[in-house]
């Protein structure tokens, strides 16, 4: 019987020892991952653009300003191009770069991921998806126009489709900018749709085109309400 407990305690504490082991290994795993994210994001700045997706900044577990100044520079560096010589890369980060814009790099992951309708009406506090709202819509947008620039201009590779469109219909409708931003939205929708009646198959309005048209009126509406 004596043997036996000792060999029970001997399994207990191999069994202690490798979940132990096993949590400081995953531990050790998710730190060398960020910092192999960081260093990545660093490098832009001192080797140039990286073969990275835009929207790696935002779970790169840098500071924020890090991750606004990263995604300033990228868009610089496409707008910054001339017209009709982006490269595949640049072509392909576009759409995640108006993404990134449209949920407003400048606030917090839990700023962004709150409800715009959490806000009591007539509440003195002002709404955090309001900070550089229309510069971020307008971003997104500009992002658009290049890539539909570039197709004009004989880039095969770039493409406007349903899903950047709906990027900035995304930025206005979380922009802030109240009436102002519900009618710019209209007006993305209506070009889409006209596009598409003109044979762009590419930017044919889907669900989502909708939803976030009436998410900007519902905002404007609501905001009326409470003035």
């Amino acid at each position: 019987e004596k043997i036996q407990r000792i060999v029970d305690s001997t399994e207990k504490q191999s069994v202690s020892l490798q979940l132990a082991m096993q949590r400081k290994t995953s531990a050790m795993t998710r730190a060398v991952a960020a910092a192999v994210t960081a260093l990545a994001v660093i490098g832009h700045f001192q080797r140039g653009p990286l073969h990275l997706s835009a929207d790696a900044y935002i779970t790169s577990g840098l500071p924020p300003h890090k991750h606004q100044a990263w995604l300033k520079q990228m868009t610089s560096d496409i707008c910054a191009s001339p017209i009709g010589d982006l490269s595949p890369e640049m072509v392909s980060q576009c759409p995640q770069l108006m993404g990134a814009w449209a949920q407003n790099p400048y606030l917090s992951w839990s700023q962004q991921h709150q409800s715009p309708f959490s806000l009591t009406r007539g509440s003195s506090r002002v709404s955090s998806l309001d900070r550089h709202g229309k510069e971020c819509a307008q971003v997104a947008e500009m992002l658009l126009k290049r890539l539909i620039d570039e197709r004009r201009a004989g880039n095969a590779d770039a493409i406007a489709t349903t899903a950047a469109y709906n990027a900035v219909l995304d930025g206005w409708a979380r922009s802030g900018e109240k009436g102002a931003a519900a009618q710019r939205a209209e007006q993305i929708l209506i070009e889409m749709h006209d596009s598409y009646l003109a044979g762009d198959e590419h930017v044919q309005p889907d669900t989502q085109s909708f939803k976030s048209v009436m998410l900007a009126w519902a905002k404007a509406v609501d905001s009326e309400q409470d003035a």
